[in-house]
């Protein structure tokens, strides 16, 4: 089969959903095909990068705006008189591409409201206090941080790509994160995620337990795919810790010829490197 009827299976691949045959078929194909590895690596980067804005600078008035209209709007919870066509457009809105659990829907509603005042604002008004905004910027980090991990526990791996893609935001991300982000990359049943899950470690790669974690996925991964990402990372943070991996790899009888040939040119460029 061709690379164009491959191409055909990409966004099911993504997405998730399609066959275990296919999917098996698709994964033994990149693993030797550097064209279709570089699309479906594109497309997922892609759908990464889609959901991170740029930061803006708020007014000097914003966070106590902001804070006046999230009173308003927990005080119209408790009262239940939150009106209707809201609620309705709200999760309209929301259906296609988001899930239906009102903790999240929540915590998501909470970041698009701050992203809207950081928009909204930025064009009529100066910068406010650094305390102020600095204040905001950490209250903003925390609600990432816990979308991040509650989406990374989601049953669709299209809720989990949105995990990741919330744990990219996340400049300094704490020991729960880095621990769920390893854990997607070990355990996910979604080789897309996984990959995706990997290039969210690559900015945080300069953390010994991130390192560790990596060399030891990589004795543990089943999918060619997977195992050469994580070969050519390793390699582009010259990690000389993973020779000894590697070289299992490059002599390994049961392991696929392309990562075979991957680790072996892996160990040749950090031995290079001394």
């Amino acid at each position: 089969m061709n690379c164009e009827k491959f191409e055909k299976w990409i966004p099911d691949y993504i997405a998730g959903s399609l066959d275990e045959h296919s999917r098996r078929t698709l994964e033994a194909h990149m693993a030797a095909c550097e064209r279709c590895r570089k699309e479906v690596s594109s497309i997922s980067a892609l759908w990464t990068n889609l959901g991170m804005l740029p930061e803006a600078q708020p007014s000097e008035n914003m966070r106590a705006r902001f804070f006046t209209a999230l009173e308003a709007y927990q005080h119209g919870l408790e009262q239940g008189k939150q009106r209707a066509h809201f609620k309705d457009w709200l999760n309209g809105w929301f259906l296609s591409w988001w899930p239906k659990q009102p903790a999240i829907q929540f915590g998501m509603a909470f970041v698009l409201l701050i992203v809207g005042f950081f928009l909204g604002n930025q064009s009529q008004f100066g910068g406010g206090s650094g305390s102020e905004v600095r204040q905001l910027r950490e209250d903003f980090t925390q609600m990432q941080r816990l979308v991040a991990l509650s989406m990374l526990d989601q049953q669709s791996p299209i809720d989990r790509l949105k995990g990741v893609t919330f744990s990219y935001r996340l400049q300094k991300p704490d020991r729960q994160v880095v621990d769920a982000l390893l854990n997607t990359l070990n355990r996910d049943p979604s080789v897309n995620v996984r990959l995706a899950a990997l290039d969210a470690l690559l900015q945080f790669s300069e953390q010994d337990k991130v390192r560790e974690g990596l060399i030891a996925s990589l004795a543990n991964q089943s999918s060619p795919m997977v195992q050469v990402a994580l070969i050519d990372l390793l390699v582009e943070i010259q990690e000389k810790q993973s020779l000894g991996v590697l070289n299992n790899f490059a002599s390994g009888d049961s392991i696929n010829t392309i990562v075979k040939e991957r680790a072996t040119r892996g160990i040749e460029l950090l031995r290079e490197d001394k």
